[in-house]
């Protein structure tokens, strides 16, 4: 199996903005504890909501799943969301487990 990790390296880098503030890969692949069914779990924080980053982000994740054969969820949100939010237990469990890259 290939290293999770990289693959959602390789991923951020071919959505690779100035719009992004941060990634994390977060739940079974950070954990650890995947198997060759799961997805990887991408957390993008975004400065602002924008249309042609979705564009890519979606066509990014159909070429990872007919290139590499893997499933990348990425879960994107503004930044002022985040702040927002990161109170909430998914966030924390996210920021606890996450690894950045």
């Amino acid at each position: 199996m290939y290293d999770r990790i990289e693959i959602a390296r390789e991923f951020v880098d071919a959505i690779a903005s100035d719009n992004i503030i941060k990634t994390l890969v977060f739940g079974s692949v950070a954990r650890g504890d995947d198997t060759s069914e799961s997805d990887i779990d991408i957390l993008i924080i975004i400065h602002t909501d924008n249309r042609q980053m979705e564009s890519l982000i979606d066509k990014k994740v159909v070429d990872f799943i007919l290139e590499k054969e893997e499933v990348i969820s990425p879960h994107v949100m503004t930044e002022e969301h985040f702040n927002k939010t990161k109170d909430y237990s998914f966030l924390q469990t996210v920021m606890a487990e996450g690894v950045e890259i």
